[in-house]
């Protein structure tokens, strides 16, 4: 089945993001790879203080204009990373 590496969006894991972004960037280059990497959010488990400047789900797109903006990736790539390799790797877990 394989794995997916959920990248949170808590400190002191990240800065905020465009850390998150960087390090998406960083995984997909050095492992050629974009299938496997998704959001780890944990919206209803984070204390106050612990988020970054992704304060809910509204804010996720921050991350993906970085992805965009400063990374060159397109639509499906950035689609794959916020929703699509999750729901994939969610669907062969539980069947």
């Amino acid at each position: 089945m394989g794995g997916t590496i959920g990248l949170g969006v808590s400190q002191p894991f990240f800065a905020g993001s465009q850390h998150i972004a960087e390090r998406i960037n960083e995984i997909a280059q050095k492992t050629g790879r974009i299938d496997r990497l998704a959001i780890g959010s944990d919206f209803g488990g984070l204390p106050l203080g612990l988020t970054t400047d992704i304060k809910g789900p509204e804010d996720l797109i921050k991350i993906a204009e970085a992805l965009s903006e400063q990374f060159g990736f397109n639509d499906e790539q950035i689609k794959k990373v916020m929703r699509t390799n999750v729901k994939e790797w969610l669907g062969k877990a539980i069947k």
